[in-house]
């Protein structure tokens, strides 16, 4: 029940009476209100809408605050062994990004290196070579072949002087060598426009030399090369090898005769050797036969009866055998087609003659 206190104002004071005599009255309940003690109550009720205006204000801030999409773990971290210890968990979003963005990045870009331009090397200018004396023809250089014999080489002579040839000349070591100077004794003889010769030489030392000889009058020599110092050694004599050969008389009275080609070292001529009758017709060493070939590939030849060998009479009979053979005989010095080893031989061919 609301009560109202009576004012003092609407009553008369009693007569003569003061301020601290006053008394108060008791409440009247008042009429229309019921049961409302509204001034007591109106602060308390302001207090609690305001507090309830608060709390609800703060939760819409709250609300607004964090993303609706962010999902949130509490993390706990645990100092002693009562969790109630602990510091307050604190949230943090699972699906946060782990790096911040990375922005453009203030450093400024690298200038590239420049390439350097080579710079290209000069050639060298080339020295030229001295003008070579003409009487000097160089350096006399050799070749030993396989079939044991030496080749000899040298510089053409360049001077404006004549000659007439070149001569090859040797002498036993120490012995200086020299056509001119050893009284026309010479290895080789060699035309102007060649400067090379091939020759075979005894086993032993040897000193050799060219030169270029003027003979117009009395022998001068215009050019020479220097001494060249050889050692020769003597070759093993190769084993004799057989040649196949055949001999067929034609119609005409002449014999074709063909045969193998020698195959091995020291080849200088093939010899065909003839005999009347069925006798073994030979060639031997130091002989000079009547029918040679210098080519190895030489193979077939027809004996016609014009040859050294002889006619051909009809009705006869005649024997031919074939050699391979060398003019050198692994050491000796020997003259042109000279027989000096024999390299290979076929077996003898009978023929008649129509």
């Amino acid at each position: 029940m609301d009560y109202q206190s009576q004012d003092p104002g609407q009553r008369p004071a009693p007569s003569g009476a003061r301020v601290e005599d006053d008394f108060i009255q008791p409440l009247k309940p008042m009429r229309g209100v019921s049961h409302r003690r509204l001034p007591a109550a109106l602060p308390l009720a302001i207090a609690g809408v305001l507090m309830v205006s608060t709390i609800a204000f703060g939760a819409t801030l709250a609300r607004n605050s964090v993303s609706p999409t962010a999902k949130a773990t509490a993390t706990i971290n645990v100092v002693g062994d009562d969790p109630e210890d602990s510091p307050i968990a604190s949230t943090v979003p699972t699906d946060a990004p782990t790096t911040a963005p990375q922005g453009p990045t203030d450093e400024p870009t690298a200038t590239p290196t420049p390439t350097p331009t080579p710079t290209p090397t000069p050639k060298p200018t080339k020295t030229p070579s001295p003008t070579r004396n003409p009487s000097d023809l160089g350096a006399l250089k050799v070749k030993k072949n396989a079939n044991g014999s030496y080749t000899f080489s040298w510089h053409a002579y360049t001077g404006d002087k004549h000659y007439d040839y070149y001569k090859l000349d040797g002498q036993p070591f120490p012995d200086k060598p020299g056509y001119v100077e050893n009284g026309s004794h010479y290895l080789s003889c060699v035309d102007p426009g060649t400067t090379s010769t091939t020759i075979t030489l005894d086993d032993g030392t040897w000193n050799l030399n060219v030169e270029a000889v003027d003979t117009s009058g009395e022998a001068v020599v215009v050019a020479r090369t220097s001494v060249l110092k050889l050692v020769v050694s003597k070759p093993t004599a190769p084993k004799i090898v057989e040649l196949s050969l055949t001999a067929t008389a034609q119609d005409d009275g002449t014999v074709d005769l063909k045969w193998s080609k020698y195959a091995g070292d020291y080849f200088s001529y093939y010899a065909v050797v003839r005999e009347t009758g069925t006798g073994t017709p030979t060639l031997k060493a130091g002989q000079n036969p009547d029918v040679y070939f210098d080519s190895v590939s030489k193979t077939s030849w027809t004996d016609n009866g014009s040859s050294g060998l002889g006619a051909l009479e009809s009705g006869k009979t005649y024997t031919y055998r074939v050699y391979a053979y060398s003019e050198q005989t692994f050491g000796a010095i020997t003259p042109a087609c000279t027989v000096g080893t024999i390299l290979a031989v076929s077996d003898p061919k009978t023929v008649t003659i129509p």
